[in-house]
């Protein structure tokens, strides 16, 4: 595989994987009245299930550039793709606020953990020049 098609498959799975954490949170925002009105969640739950994987994305930012860094990026951002995989699979399962909750948070912690490593990813594939 020559250098310009493997930066060039870097860049697609990196700008997917960020479509990917942007797209759960907009998905969950428009199903959330359905979602609501399904299971019996209270509107403060409702606002919870959304405001937790921001809460969760916005704190493990900075945690996943470092953990990037000291244990390598590739590696910090298969753990955060796990751990949001872990985190989708609870929410699609979820029958009650605490699993969705769980799942939510699972969510942003990985999607945290993938943001910064993804980006470095790329900046490392296509160097300083």
């Amino acid at each position: 595989m020559s250098d310009v098609t493997r930066r060039r498959l870097v860049l697609l799975a990196m700008t997917a994987s960020v479509s990917l954490i942007l797209f759960d949170q907009t998905v969950v925002s428009v199903a959330l009245p359905q979602m609501g009105a399904d299971t019996g969640f209270s509107p403060t739950t409702s606002h919870w299930i959304v405001d937790s994987y921001l809460v969760a994305i916005t704190a493990f930012v900075i945690v996943g550039g470092r953990l990037g860094d000291r244990f390598g990026r590739k590696r910090g951002f298969v753990w955060g793709a796990v751990v949001f995989t872990v985190g989708c699979a609870l929410s699609a399962v979820a029958t009650g606020p605490v699993i969705m909750l769980i799942g939510r948070v699972l969510q942003g912690i990985g999607a945290g953990l993938m943001q910064p490593t993804g980006q470095a990813i790329v900046s490392d594939a296509y160097g300083p020049e």
